[in-house]
């Protein structure tokens, strides 16, 4: 009797870590990131799909230097201003150990800068230094060109935002599948747990 007792205990225990484990799985928290218009945008959510709402926000350059911080709002999103060009360490924290990070590359940051039009500026140079710009085929050119980039610059934005949501739901979608998984396993290892005792019961039984 005394001899069965610690794996008996054993036993619960691995079994009360094993139920555990879903639950600490569905809290852990997860970080969307995307630059643009010279902003980045963060979202913090859980598995389960609630959003990860007054969490702190912090971002840190290569060097492990404090950019800056902030809190996701209800929607569990915060954003802010590109604060400098090179790759940038985002880190969200939901409170009892449930953090996530990412790290943006430098150069999806550049994409998302405001390019200016290079024609305005050389026209705006050219009207305070007096010269006199004469109408001719480059300039012509010029302007189709940057009509062109303008165009392509629309399509870009309107393909991002398209694709968006669907990014977003893949993510949420391979974090519930992998808790799936876990809670799949979870059952095998207690019908194997029943197993053995069930073999161990028998054993016991035969030596009396």
């Amino acid at each position: 009797m005394y001899m069965k007792l610690p794996s008996c205990l054993l036993a619960a225990a691995t079994l009360v870590c094993v139920l555990a484990m879903p639950q600490a799985l569905a809290h852990k928290v997860n970080l969307f990131a995307y630059a643009e218009d010279g902003e980045v945008f963060v979202e913090g959510y859980f598995v389960d799909g609630k959003k990860a709402q007054n969490s702190a926000v912090e971002v840190y350059s290569p060097a492990g230097e404090l950019l800056l911080e902030g809190v996701t709002n209800d929607e569990g999103q915060y954003r802010f201003p590109i604060p400098q060009h090179s790759d940038l360490k985002i880190v969200v924290n939901a409170g009892m150990g449930h953090q996530s990070e990412f790290v943006m590359a430098a150069d999806e940051l550049s994409d998302a800068v405001p390019q200016t039009d290079s024609s305005r500026t050389t026209t705006a140079t050219n009207a305070a230094t007096g010269d006199v710009v004469e109408p001719s085929a480059p300039v012509v050119n010029k302007r189709v060109t940057s009509e062109t980039d303008e165009l392509q610059a629309v399509v870009n934005h309107a393909v991002k935002e398209a694709i968006k949501p669907l990014v977003r739901e893949l993510e949420e979608s391979q974090q519930k599948a992998s808790l799936s998984g876990i809670v799949g396993g979870v059952g095998y290892i207690m019908g194997f747990l029943g197993l053995f005792a069930y073999f161990k019961a028998r054993q016991g039984g035969r030596r009396e």
